[in-house]
């Protein structure tokens, strides 16, 4: 029924109404005036009466209807704004419980539209470049919504590209008029439609729409609460991707072989990760709300106390430093202090990456005990790389071969021969030490002045891990002198035997004579 019908209908009721209350009042209280149920009266004025009332009750009746009809807007108005408020509600409470993104988006659409009251909705989001995530709806037909949303991949729909290029919502009082080929504007029949982005700062999440009954969608407390429930649900996103993004960190830092920890500026502990939980033997629960000084110290380098003090006045600290484990035993860290400021650059946190050095410090000190052995061993020490030149000899080499260790490093162990062995003898040394064997033998070499000398020696092969040799060391010892000293015992057995030979050989001459 029209709204003209309606307004005359009212207004001929009350006529009619009138007509028989002033008929009835003739009919009792003045018979002898008139007739009973007239409907013009026989004297002019009477029909001025009547024709003026009868314009009264129209008027009457025109602002009667809209008085009830606003009345009524208003009430479903109030009711539509209550419901939104319910929803954005109750979108917030399944907002704090940490859903995964598509759970989170399906039951926003299906609380916007049921307590909320809008007719449908649908939420897309999109990736930084723009390309679709995931999508959800409710109260749009699973087709249509698909088709909508291979729409979006292209950035068709107008409410889409309206809403990409203004800030706040997109009010469309006639979908299925102004958005001509959209896949969804039959669902706005009789309905206006309403779209807004999801963004914080320079992020775009994806976009937002509803269906709105009437046409709702051009009060401005109805755009307001929709761009309200358009920012809390991007603030949702971008805290569920900051979180995603710490849980990643905190995953790496978990993983890492580095000790992390996060303190505040008085050295109290706020985050361990799991390398320095593992390492200590203590759950970190139990590390959190500690202070740095429950690491232990050592007196003999910098306290945890002077760290955290050097690292705010300076803004970094950077050496060694050892802690105590659980069970007593030390641990030789080198660690790295950060003081953390906030986007005003005053200081809030101090941050410690520090790396466990205790095996590598125990072998410079293996290999420094190691290395003072060689330089004070007395067998000269010759190390050459797998072509044979000469990387490194000892100060007994030096000594024994008269040569500065200056003058030898780059060149071959051949500044050595002295002609007494031939190729022979070398071909069958390095074919040994090729091969992987260790090469045992005495030769005679010559000193840098020309002297010659007699040394015994022993030539390895020096392998990395991966079994290639990169290395050939010699370990030799100057037999010159031990051999001097055997020739001339040698000598003196040889001059005793002849001397006692001597000695009898005129005792037997006699014997035999007297006999």
């Amino acid at each position: 029924m029209s709204r003209n019908t309606k307004i005359f209908r009212t207004a001929a009721l009350l006529i009619i109404a009138y007509w028989l209350l002033e008929t009835a009042v003739d009919a009792y209280f003045f018979r002898e005036g008139g007739v009973l149920l007239w409907l013009f009266p026989r004297e002019p004025h009477e029909l001025w009466v009547r024709g003026l009332f009868i314009a009264v009750m129209i008027v009457f009746s025109v602002y009667a209807d809209r008085a009830v009809r606003e009345r009524r807007h208003h009430l479903t108005r109030i009711q539509f704004l209550n419901g939104v408020l319910r929803g954005i509600r109750d979108i917030n409470q399944i907002i704090t419980h940490k859903l995964d993104r598509d759970t989170l988006i399906q039951q926003s659409c299906d609380i916007l539209t049921g307590e909320s009251g809008y007719a449908g909705a649908w939420i897309v989001l999109t990736d930084e470049e723009g390309g679709l995530l995931t999508a959800a709806q409710a109260g749009i037909h699973p087709e249509a919504f698909r088709a909508f949303c291979e729409e979006i991949r292209q950035g068709t729909p107008p409410c889409v590209e309206e809403a990409a290029r203004r800030d706040g919502p997109v009010v469309k009082e006639d979908p299925s008029r102004e958005c001509s080929g959209c896949p969804v504007r039959e669902y706005h029949r009789d309905r206006s439609g309403i779209c807004m982005r999801l963004q914080r700062g320079d992020r775009l999440y994806g976009y937002m729409g509803a269906s709105v009954r009437g046409h709702y969608a051009g009060d401005r407390e109805v755009q307001a609460l929709f761009e309200e429930v358009a920012n809390d649900f991007a603030f949702a996103l971008e805290r569920m991707e900051a979180d995603e993004q710490l849980e990643r960190q905190a995953t790496i830092l978990d993983e890492i072989g580095d000790l992390v920890t996060l303190t505040d500026l008085d050295g109290r502990i706020l985050y361990v990760n799991e390398a320095q939980s593992r390492l200590f033997g203590v759950p970190r629960e139990d590390l959190v709300g500690g202070t740095v000084e429950e690491y232990g110290e050592d007196e003999d380098h910098i306290s945890q106390r002077e760290i955290v003090r050097s690292t705010c006045e300076n803004g970094e600290w950077r050496g060694e430093v050892v802690n105590i484990g659980a069970d007593g035993h030390k641990v030789i860290l080198d660690c790295h202090t950060q003081l953390i400021r906030d986007r005003e650059g005053r200081p809030q946190y101090l941050c410690g990456v520090a790396r466990d050095i205790t095996e590598h410090r125990r072998a410079e000190e293996e290999q420094s005990r190691l290395y003072s052995a060689v330089e004070q061993s007395v067998e000269g020490v010759l190390m050459t790389d797998p072509e044979g030149n000469i990387e490194y000899v000892n100060p007994a080499f030096v000594s024994m071969t008269g040569y500065r260790r200056e003058e030898v490093l780059g060149r071959t162990p051949a500044i050595l021969k002295s002609g007494r062995q031939d190729e022979a003898f070398y071909r069958d040394l390095w074919n040994t030490i090729r091969s992987g064997g260790t090469w045992k033998g005495r030769m005679i070499n010559r000193r840098e002045d020309g002297t010659e000398f007699t040394e015994d020696a022993t030539i390895s092969p020096v392998r990395n891990m991966r079994g290639e040799v990169k290395h050939y060391v010699k370990v030799a010892r100057d037999i010159t002198a031990e051999l001097e000293v055997q020739h001339q015992l040698q000598q003196a057995q040889k001059m005793e035997a002849f001397g006692r030979l001597a000695e009898a050989w005129p005792t037997t001459s006699t014997i035999s004579c007297s006999r």
